[in-house]
This record gives C-alpha cells, sequence and structure tokens, in this order.
C-alpha cells in the first residue's frame, strides 16, 4: 500500500504537467515508400473486423455505454468508423457506443446486455436494434444513479489501473479542454516556476497573465475567467510558447449542481475513504453523462491524488478510477477542440506506439526509427481531403490519403485516419501536404477512374501515370491553392481557412521529425 500511495505523492510533483505523449491503440503497418514493409499492413484495418484490428481509441464523448452480456451467438455489430461502415460479430462483454447496431435474424430481442445509467435499445425491427444513450436534462437528478455507475465501475474496468503507472504516464495533462469552477483553487506543478501562464479569449484578446513563483496557485474566478465561456491558456516562458490548449469554465448552473452532489456526499454515513472514492466516481459519472458542457476527469485525478485511504476496497477502486482518467486524458480529438477553430478548418494529431507504448502526441512531437504512426484528422465542415506524402529522395509524392475503400469525402467532427506507417532510418524529417476543397478534386476522381474498382483503391501499388496524377496534385495545390498556417493546441495541430478559400483548394505542410535511432 504504501508504494501505491508514494506513487500518488509523487505524481503531485507532476500534477498540471502538459505532457504530448498520450495512449490509444492501434497495429504495425509500413512506412509510406517502404517497398520490403509495404504489404505488413494488417487484415481489418482497411475494413475488416472492427474489434481489435482499427483504431478503436475512442474519443472522449463515446464512452462505453453498454455491454454483450449474453444471446449474442449468430448477432453481428455494425459502425461507422474513417466514415467507412464496418461489420463483425458480436462477442461476450463487447463494449457498446451509442448508435452501434445490432442484427440477429428474427431475434433481436434474445441478445442481452448491461448498460450503464441512461444507457438503453432502440428495436428496429424483430432484427436490429441501435444503441441509445439519453442523459436527462436535469444534471441535479443523476446523483441517484451514482451507485449503479460506480457498481459497473468495479465490475466493467476492473483490468484498468493506475496506481501502478509510470511518473511518465502520469503526467498527461489533466487541464486540456477541462472544465474549472470559478472559485476553486488550481494548484500548478512546481515545474512551472519561472514561467508565465496567459488566458486569452477565442478571439485571442488576452485576459489574465501571471508570472508564477514560489506560490503557483490561481483562482479562475480572480483571474477574470467568466463562468460559462471557453478560453485559450497559454505557458511561456518570455514570449516563447510552451503549450497551448482549451479550457472552459463551469456555468453557474452546472457548477451548483456539482457542488450540491459534493456536499450531499460530505452528510452521507459512509466512511472518509468512501466519501472520497464517491466524489471522484461522481465528477467522473458527470463529465461521461455530459462531455460537451462538463470535464472533471481532472478533479478527480486531483482528489484521488491528495488521498491518503487506508481501506483496501477504497484503493483498489482509486487504482481503477485513476487508470479511467489516464484513458479518458487519452482521448484524442474530442467535441470540446473545435471551439479553437472559428471558421472553416481542420484539427489533427498523431497516434503513436513506441516500445510498446500507445498513445496520442502532437506532431511536432520527436519520434524515432521504428515507431508505428497514424495521421488522425477531423475538419468542421463537409469537402474533400488528400494527404500526401513528399518523398523527396525519390522526387515524388505517394497518396497517404484516401486509401483502398475510405473515399476523399470529409463530413464534419467524423474522425477520417491514415493507415498505420513506420519510421525507418534517420534523422530526417518527414513531409506530409494536405489538400482540402470544398468540391471534389480531378486527380483523385481520375486516379479511381484509371484503377478500374473504386472501393478497391492500392495507394501502395500506383503506376507510374498514377504517380504522375499525385505529383500533379501536390504542385496544383502549392502553385494555385491557398496555403494555410498550421498552430499547435496541446496534442493537437489546427488550421483554420474561410469559405471563399475553400471554394477553391487550400493547403499546409505538417512536418514529423524522425530523431533516427533512440
Amino acid at each position: 500500500m504504501m508504494n501505491k500511495i508514494s506513487i500518488l505523492m509523487m505524481a503531485l510533483v507532476i500534477f498540471l504537467n502538459i505532457s504530448l505523449q498520450m495512449e490509444t491503440f492501434y497495429n504495425s503497418a509500413p512506412r509510406p515508400g517502404n517497398d520490403e514493409t509495404k504489404q505488413k499492413l494488417l487484415p481489418g484495418v482497411q475494413g475488416g473486423g472492427f474489434l481489435e484490428k482499427s483504431p478503436h481509441g475512442r474519443r472522449r464523448h463515446q464512452k462505453t455505454v453498454a455491454w454483450v452480456v449474453g444471446g449474442h451467438q449468430g448477432c453481428t455489430v455494425t459502425r461507422v468508423e474513417n466514415g467507412i461502415l464496418k461489420k463483425c460479430d458480436a462477442e461476450l462483454d463487447m463494449k457498446l457506443y451509442p448508435g452501434d447496431r445490432l442484427y440477429k435474424q428474427d431475434d433481436i430481442k434474445s441478445v442481452k446486455f448491461d448498460f450503464m445509467p441512461y444507457a438503453g435499445v432502440e428495436i428496429e425491427n424483430k432484427s436490429s436494434l441501435i444503441i441509445v444513450f439519453n442523459p436527462p436534462n436535469n444534471k441535479e437528478t443523476i446523483f441517484r444513479m451514482v451507485g449503479k455507475f460506480m457498481g459497473l465501475v468495479k465490475i466493467k474496468f476492473k483490468e484498468i489501473r493506475g496506481g501502478s503507472r509510470t511518473l511518465e504516464e502520469m503526467g498527461t495533462g489533466p487541464l486540456e479542454n477541462a472544465t474549472l469552477i470559478a472559485d476553486r483553487k488550481i494548484y500548478f506543478g512546481s515545474y512551472l516556476k519561472g514561467k508565465t501562464i496567459v488566458f486569452k479569449e477565442l478571439a485571442g484578446k488576452e485576459v489574465f497573465r501571471k508570472s508564477l513563483g514560489d506560490d503557483p496557485v490561481l483562482i479562475p474566478g480572480k483571474a477574470g475567467l467568466v463562468r460559462g465561456k471557453t478560453y485559450l491558456w497559454e505557458i511561456r516562458r518570455g514570449e516563447t510558447l510552451h503549450y497551448r490548449s482549451l479550457i472552459r469554465v463551469l456555468s453557474k448552473k452546472d457548477e451548483s449542481a456539482v457542488k450540491e452532489s459534493l456536499k450531499q456526499i460530505d452528510t452521507e454515513k459512509i466512511s472518509a475513504d468512501e466519501k472520497i472514492v464517491k466524489k471522484a466516481v461522481y465528477l467522473q459519472f458527470v463529465s461521461d453523462l455530459y462531455p460537451s458542457q462538463i470535464d472533471l476527469y481532472w478533479l478527480s485525478y486531483h482528489i484521488l491524488l491528495n488521498a491518503y485511504l487506508k481501506e483496501d476496497e477504497a484503493i483498489d477502486m482509486s487504482d481503477v478510477l485513476l487508470g479511467r482518467c489516464f484513458e479518458h486524458f487519452n482521448g484524442g480529438i474530442t467535441e470540446a477542440d473545435f471551439a479553437v477553430l472559428g471558421a472553416p478548418g481542420c484539427l489533427i494529431t498523431i497516434g503513436l506506439e513506441r516500445a510498446g507504448e500507445k498513445r496520442f502526441v502532437a506532431p511536432g512531437f520527436l519520434f524515432h526509427e521504428d515507431n508505428s504512426f497514424r495521421i488522425h484528422f477531423q475538419t468542421n465542415f463537409s469537402g474533400y481531403a488528400v494527404i500526401l506524402y513528399e518523398d523527396e529522395e525519390k522526387g515524388e509524392y505517394q497518396l497517404v490519403f484516401p486509401f483502398k475503400d475510405s473515399g476523399c469525402h470529409v463530413k464534419p467532427k467524423v474522425e477520417r485516419y491514415t493507415r498505420e506507417y513506420e519510421f525507418y532510418g534517420g534523422p530526417c524529417t518527414e513531409k506530409y501536404i494536405f489538400i482540402f476543397s470544398k468540391n471534389s478534386i480531378k486527380e483523385i476522381d481520375e486516379l479511381y477512374r484509371h484503377s478500374g474498382k473504386q472501393k478497391e483503391l492500392s495507394v501502395t501499388d500506383l503506376n507510374h501515370r498514377q504517380k504522375r496524377l499525385m505529383g500533379d496534385l501536390a504542385r496544383r495545390g502549392q502553385n494555385k491553392g491557398k496555403e494555410l498556417k498550421v498552430e499547435f493546441m496541446g496534442t493537437k495541430a489546427y488550421v483554420t481557412t474561410s469559405e471563399k478559400d475553400l471554394n477553391g483548394i487550400v493547403w499546409f505542410r505538417l512536418e514529423l521529425k524522425n530523431m533516427g535511432k533512440e
């Protein structure tokens, strides 16, 4: 027990340390242009079963809401991933998400589930149903369901553990896209000593600036942050930007509901350890139910890190809840991230597998040979997207996205991603050109026509004519298109443009640095 407490206490030193190393789940696949390894791509990434083969690090607003617990023989599940409708057989204890559709010929009601509070099914007909999730509008009514949520967490998430994690893992940024309570103190770690924290409105106007000395404490309300508003916050040394992210302040109504629930826990006739754990559970529960309005996982994390728990059951539950915090912080692009755009734009993050560790990182991360990665992106507009790898050694451009049956059409807030590739050699800088338009991209249309089978486009086996098309597209974008400036925010990069420019072509270059062998 002492080892676990020691680890938690050590993590206090790095509380709010903004790490660019976040976790997700991927499979191995080749780097663009690597002829020897390009067929290492695992089956299933391109449209087979999605249970283990395709990326399944769910975004923060896509929490597990149900599990299959019986009657699944002969049942299939479909869901949309990367803009593609994917299908697989149902399995025992399979995790389900809102919008998943299950099909079992003439007997769908025989399939059994465990549900999170406020989740259920909508029966379409005798053979199919949809998983639904409908939290109540009145947040004050959810407190009575905290006990049920706690019970499910004990059973369904017992494999998630946090207490034995390394300090590097525990340094993930709990305040990325978090919501703050206006009158609650925030304690920044000693690593920020000598740096300056800056809060800005989304339009860029500076609201607050403070040099963090020996007492790095901030009260959002006293810093001029207004309840219900979203801000950019930055960490700077002088004028050098070290970190930028979004942060929100709870609305007065939501703040009142949260405080009342925490106060109610204090009045319950349970032990001090049980009160600490129940508060942490409640904060995660309310964050899962209302992700676009409330994200208090950071506070759940902070409460647990400060706790000196004595009861074995409480310590065990704390371990699971910390694991859920880490999983949450590793959630990739979230709906809240789109607040930074304010105009047509795109958010980009990199899914990385490195030395067995899987995480999301910013495009500015320093990669190494043999790291596997996948580019994830989401737009806030409908249109068309192409990603090209610029192979300077061969003097050509290779198509990275779309691949196979993914198609290049993009929709607002729908995650798209590339195949997974590997870095090799180095040190070097790998360059990727992103091209967007509201209109169909003629070079891709022609590529599909000449491939002869639109749904089976193989981007690793393009012939000379097809490769020339990719070069034509890259040159057309750079010569006639509008170049966009890449900005960085937490574990993401983002660009913005205008409706007018999107009627033509816009483009930007993303550079990934391969530092060679570690």
